[in-house]
């Protein structure tokens, strides 16, 4: 995930719960045939819903109209022209004013609410992780780094000196050819020491590199160990593509990354599931309890799962279904999506959030489920079952 963005997603769902209304907004940037943004239209038409839900006077009310008079103004004037999607998230009580523009489409959604709507940006995060892009030839090389953020050169490197393909004949061609290959070494390993700093300065967490055949070997011998665990792929260059063309062909590799690591997450949740006392559970009510006691490392959760539920203003604790009161000090619970509310308490607790794309790959556990950091059920053995506090 980008430094940034991670940063921020922590800091939003630092934000208390509170009475003024939070607008969580993510809107698809493109355009249609006629040059219009079909997004703004969903746009105005949710904040209509939410302008009719509050009452005519009173603070939550200046707020909300604070924070549509900024809208406005931001769109009409402030987007930057290469943004392919926005995700903004206001409270004009708060002083709460996000705006992320970004070069990849989000799915359009508005939500008021008395917290951050945080799923799509964990999502957006998770699903477009930085990159780094060399294009490597024999005499010049770019490095790019590629984030949902930004699309940047960020270094370049070229051979100690030039090389030319000519035809000397007999031992002093050998001799050239040797010289030349060394001189391509030489550069290939300037090279793959300018990636490892860019790695390492931009938290990129995949690369992918552009070169011809002829310097494929020469790559694969400079790219030390911890460069090599992070190299997915190594493809043609063709260079009549222009960085934006680049940035959009990585699109299947992406694809294919996030898919190979969401199959090792569920590999790993059903390893600890078929283990007596692992450290997994599966199943809303299992979760929200898991929630409660601060076991959550990585919270697994479907794009589809949508379970409505309730959250106590007091000790914070989340009840799966339309519950009116909190079992543990009696307060009145709020209404939540519990696919919200899982996620911003995951968040605040320091774990990690895991959207699972896989079809069906959640559906056993009713669409969430969780990799725990400790167990605190009493593990006993009675008539040859494993006995614990339910969450299994």
């Amino acid at each position: 995930m980008t430094r940034r963005l991670a940063a921020l997603l922590r800091d939003l769902a630092a934000t208390p719960r509170g009475d003024a209304p939070v607008l969580s907004i993510y809107l698809d940037w493109s355009v249609d045939g006629s040059g219009r943004r079909p997004s703004l239209a969903a746009l105005d038409q949710r904040l209509a819903s939410c302008s009719a839900d509050l009452e005519e006077r009173g603070p939550r009310r200046d707020s909300f109209e604070a924070d549509r008079s900024r809208l406005d103004a931001y769109l009409d004037a402030e987007v930057p022209l290469d943004a392919r999607g926005l995700v903004i998230f206001a409270c004009a009580a708060t002083q709460l004013w996000v705006s992320i523009p970004l070069l990849v489409t989000v799915e359009t959604a508005v939500a008021c609410d008395t917290a951050p709507h945080l799923f799509q940006l964990a999502r957006i995060i998770e699903e477009h992780e930085t990159y780094l892009l060399a294009l490597a030839e024999g005499q010049e090389a770019q490095i790019y780094i590629l984030s949902p953020e930004r699309m940047e050169q960020v270094d370049s490197t070229a051979a100690r000196e030039e090389v030319h393909r000519v035809q000397v004949g007999g031992w002093s061609q050998l001799r050239y050819q040797r010289h030349t290959g060394f001189v391509l070494q030489l550069h290939m390993n300037d090279l793959a020491a300018a990636m490892q700093e860019a790695v390492e300065r931009h938290d990129a967490r995949h690369i992918v590199i552009l070169t011809n055949d002829a310097m494929k070997g020469h790559l694969r011998q400079a790219l030390p160990p911890q460069l090599r665990d992070l190299l997915v792929e190594i493809a043609p260059f063709d260079r009549g593509v222009g960085p934006e063309a680049l940035f959009s062909s990585l699109e299947p590799v992406r694809e294919e990354v996030e898919r190979n690591d969401e199959m090792a997450l569920i590999g790993r949740l059903e390893d600890q599931l078929a283990t007596k006392g692992g450290l997994a559970l599966g199943g809303e009510q299992a979760v929200t309890t898991a929630l409660l006691k601060g076991q959550v490392d990585t919270l697994l959760i479907s794009y589809a799962y949508g379970g409505a539920g309730g959250e106590c203003p007091s000790c914070g604790a989340l009840r799966v279904g339309q519950r009116q009161r909190c079992p543990f000090d009696g307060s009145e619970l709020v209404p939540v999506e519990l696919r919200e509310a899982m996620v911003l308490h995951t968040l605040r607790q320091g774990g990690a959030v895991e959207i699972i794309g896989i079809e069906g790959a959640l559906e056993p556990h009713g669409g969430v489920a969780a990799l725990l950091r400790f167990r605190d059920d009493i593990q006993s053995e009675v008539g040859g079952k494993f006995v614990g506090d339910g969450i299994a």
